[in-house]
């Protein structure tokens, strides 16, 4: 009888991740969507997460031909774990949030449905637009 070991990974608070980080995985709750049109074709779905544990922001995009895979999960005020995805620089002039990166919903990406998220994140979270680096240092 052989025993498998399970390679069990823990979450990682969205405010300690890093561009480097490998695969890490997270817990976050849907907090915005939107549709953002793009001019030269391909629209993305938009969303604003937010970690339970530490009330921090963060952005994310779905391209529009990954959006049939994740559809079901894609509704405000789902929770949701995510893992596989990609870190991106976040420097556009309006942002969501003032977490330095964007995240990248990838072909890889596993997300999941959870259900053991406190409901303790504030109703209304003022989503403030934050201007960028470039623009404050003009």
């Amino acid at each position: 009888m052989s025993i498998v070991a399970r390679n069990v990974q823990h979450y990682v608070l969205v405010n300690l991740l890093e561009v480097s980080s490998e695969t890490p995985k997270i817990r976050v709750k849907i907090i915005n969507k939107w549709t953002l049109y793009k001019s030269r074709g391909g629209n993305s779905i938009e969303l604003v997460l937010v970690d339970a544990s530490v009330s921090t922001r963060l952005h994310a995009s779905i391209e529009n031909e990954l959006v049939q895979k994740n559809k079901y999960l894609l509704n405000k005020g789902q929770a949701l774990s995510i893992n596989a995805f990609s870190l991106k620089e976040y420097g556009c002039e309006f942002r969501t949030s003032s977490f330095p990166y964007k995240l990248a919903i990838l072909r890889t990406t596993r997300t999941k449905a959870l259900t053991d998220i406190s409901d303790d994140i504030p109703k209304i979270i003022s989503l403030t637009l934050v201007r960028s680096k470039t623009e404050n240092t003009k």
